[in-house]
């Protein structure tokens, strides 16, 4: 990429100019150099920013629920006010908006994270493809020498009708070519060029990173997903009043604050390190060459087409001598067809060869070109563009969701601990002849009975409550059998007043009025 072409983004700068300190808190150079160990280290302490920020929410809400927890005052419970309702819609759209807007910034990223692995693998494949010519002319060179050795054989016994004079052209040709084809030199250039281009852009990790990049996009979409569900558990329990159900979002809204902040962190540290790296990509890149032939190379396709091709002169001699050795096999063939007409053959096999290796090395001409890479290297920049707007804005949705789930988690937790449970009473006839229609303000009122002695020597209890007929009369229909000892088996003697039971409504039993009513207990009397 020329000096001149490339120009970083506004994001990448303004994350390049973020304080990188190390451990000590001193600052460090913020170029880009992710084998050294104290950029890493000044990458963990941004991060830390996001982990602070979780580690505070964690025991503000902890200190929350201490004090609801040491709270021993009996409070009024609460129903959901129309305050709390428009406030948890408003959150949850806000939620759903930063959702939405992670969503767009994780398509973003793939997208342009497909483009920087295209550009990889267009650039891994011209370096096979000239791995494979490369061989190949390898193999066209030994096949034309196995032509070669029994037609210049063939070539030493002179015919009856040659001539000394064609005879020596013959074998002048015919030499010519063997001497280009037993030097290696051409093999060997292209050899050295081979090296030095795998040692640039050969790429073994790339299926890796491919399948890496799909599971990320894949799982980011799914946690995302989970988080909207997360949402529709609350909206879902404050509709139906349900504390089950909002506790149950007490539990995924923690796990949510929690994964958002990491998020946070994760994405903090990749688009801080991004744009470091879009700063200038160039030096990066030739940091990692420390062959000088290498770095000239490098140098060639990232500055095409400006720079100076490092191969041109190889290239050069290589299609000169290529050229030199297709005239003397023409030249061969025209006498070889006079003189050695049995020999057609052979020689027709060999200007097979001979054509492939003059094609061949045009074409690795071609291929060698810097324009044939360069789109390859622009291809795999472009994550410093709309790649890294798209990792910044997952960067701020995550922040934003870890502070609007937070605001939800206090808020449902608030919500249920106060909730008042919804009783499912059965609803009583009120024609039951067992419970009339006072029935249930004087059972009420029963509860009020207070004991005015002991089982002392008269061994009677005096009741204060209200005489109804109607109440008389469902009492004694509902005796639950147990009576109690009356004066006369106490001290042997008669009530004065002739009654051999106890005074008051029930005659000194308890009464139970219905199933839907408690049963007095003797700790009601005491």
């Amino acid at each position: 990429m020329g000096v001149g072409d490339y120009e970083a983004p506004f994001v990448a700068r303004l994350l390049h100019n973020l304080p990188h300190l190390n451990i000590r808190l001193q600052f460090i150079n913020s170029t880009f150099a992710p084998e050294n160990e104290l950029y890493l280290e000044s990458l963990g302490i941004l991060a830390f920013i996001p982990a602070a920020c979780l580690i505070l929410t964690l025991l503000i809400l902890l200190m929350y629920f201490l004090t609801r927890c040491c709270d021993r005052k009996p409070r009024r419970k609460r129903t959901i006010t129309a305050c709390k309702w428009v406030s948890i819609v408003f959150i949850v759209l806000l939620t759903w908006a930063a959702i939405a807007a992670s969503l767009y910034g994780n398509h973003d990223i793939h997208e342009k994270m497909v483009q920087v692995l295209d550009g990889l693998k267009g650039m891994d494949s011209t370096v096979r493809d000239l791995q494979i010519k490369t061989e190949r002319l390898k193999e066209i060179r030994t096949e034309a020498r196995q032509l070669l050795d029994p037609l210049q054989t063939k070539f030493r016994t002179p015919p009856s009708q040659m001539t000394d004079t064609r005879q020596v052209e013959l074998g002048k040709e015919m030499d010519t070519l063997a001497n280009f084809v037993d030097s290696d030199e051409i093999y060997k250039r292209f050899t050295s060029i081979n090296k030095s281009m795998h040692n640039i852009f050969k790429f073994r990790w790339l299926n890796t990173l491919s399948r890496a990049e799909l599971i990320r996009w894949i799982g980011t979409m799914g946690m995302w997903g989970l988080l909207v569900l997360f949402c529709l558990i609350l909206l879902i329990g404050m509709c139906r009043y349900s504390r089950c159900t909002l506790i149950t979002f007490s539990v995924c809204g923690l796990l949510a604050v929690i994964v958002c902040w990491l998020q946070a962190s994760i994405y903090l540290i990749g688009a801080v390190a991004i744009g470091d790296y879009c700063m200038q990509p160039d030096l990066y890149l030739e940091s990692l060459v420390h062959v000088p032939e290498d770095a000239r190379v490098l140098e060639y396709y990232m500055r095409c087409p400006r720079a100076s091709n490092p191969w041109g002169q190889v290239l050069n001699q290589t299609r000169d001598g290529v050229n030199t050795a297709f005239k003397s096999y023409k030249r061969a063939t025209q006498i070889s067809d006079q003189l050695y007409p049995d020999a057609k053959d052979k020689m027709n096999q060999l200007g097979d060869q001979m054509n492939k290796l003059t094609l061949m090395v045009p074409e690795l001409h071609r291929q060698l070109d810097c324009n044939v890479i360069y789109p390859h290297y622009l291809a795999s920049s472009r994550i410093c563009h709309k790649g890294l707007y798209g990792l910044c804005l997952m960067l701020l949705a995550s922040a934003l969701c870890g502070v609007c789930f937070t605001i939800l988690f206090w808020v449902d937790s608030h919500t249920w601990i106060y909730l008042g449970n919804r009783k499912n009473y059965q609803q009583v006839d009120g024609q039951d002849p067992y419970l009339p229609p006072t029935a249930a303000s004087q059972a009420i009122a029963a509860r009020t009975l207070r004991s005015q002695g002991s089982y002392g020597s008269s061994g009677l209890f005096r009741h204060k409550m209200l005489h109804d007929g109607a109440l008389h009369a469902a009492s004694q229909q509902l005796l639950d059998g147990r009576g109690f000892r009356d004066e006369k088996s106490q001290h042997g003697g008669i009530h004065p007043g002739g009654s051999d039971t106890l005074p008051g409504p029930n005659h000194g039993q308890y009464a139970t009025l219905s199933k839907q009513c408690k049963t007095l207990e003797s700790s009601d009397f005491y």
